[in-house]
């Protein structure tokens, strides 16, 4: 029960941050986004004092794996920042939210990850839908 009630808290903060976002004015450019990765940075910050999670330090870290996962998030932030200005928040929010199928793709690859069938099938219904709403 408890991996339903993660995955409801984190729709709800997804969605919640989709939203704010999106209610950002055009002429604010990326500058959105500073405050986001700065509200990030303190949640991560929190977790680890708290002792929620645990956080090594930078020298046992593996630096290129860390600076490519920086860099992927702003991207996809920037991307989210983008889509928004540029389309609707009902349509783009759909599309984000898919974005949890790329972090199992990439188990797979990287990591060689066993994936069971319903998670197969999750893969090709996001894949699915992916192509309706880019049909419209």
């Amino acid at each position: 029960m408890g991996g339903l009630w993660y995955g409801f808290a984190a729709g709800l903060g997804f969605g919640a941050y989709t939203i704010l976002i999106d209610l950002t004015s055009p002429g604010s450019g990326l500058l959105p986004l500073v405050p986001a990765r700065a509200a990030s940075m303190v949640v991560v910050a929190v977790l680890a004092v708290a002792g929620v999670w645990s956080v090594s330090s930078f020298r046992t870290s593996p630096r290129r794996i860390v600076a490519g996962n920086g860099l992927l998030d702003v991207s996809g932030n920037v991307a989210l920042l983008l889509a928004l200005r540029a389309g609707s928040l009902g349509r783009v929010s759909i599309a984000a939210s898919f974005y949890p199928a790329v972090t199992v793709l990439m188990a797979r690859l990287i990591n060689s990850e066993h994936l069971a069938k319903r998670q197969i099938a999750g893969l090709a219904l996001t894949l699915f839908a992916l192509g309706a709403i880019a049909a419209g």
